[in-house]
């Protein structure tokens, strides 16, 4: 018996792999939907966030302010350019 299994590998007698032929595209569907299922969680389970437009004109502001670029009543006044609504 433990010869036949060395001499001819899991299969029958007759060459052909009986049980283990479904094996092989069934493995690789799972592996494939499994990708996807997780793929599929990671991109649905982001927030929805609403990004504030004038956000990076305000940090762009902050940062010339800091390097001395322009001055407080400057930054100020442009500060509440941004905060403007209407």
């Amino acid at each position: 018996m433990f010869t036949t299994v060395l001499a001819h590998g899991p299969w029958n007698d007759s060459g052909g792999p009986h049980a283990f032929w479904p094996l092989f595209p069934l493995l690789w569907a799972l592996v494939l939907g499994g990708g996807f299922v997780l793929v599929r969680r990671r991109v649905t389970a982001r927030p929805a966030t609403v990004q504030d437009p004038t956000r990076n004109a305000r940090v762009l502001l902050a940062d010339r302010f800091a390097r001395g670029e322009i001055d407080e009543d400057e930054y100020h006044a442009r500060l509440a350019v941004l905060r403007y609504d209407g």
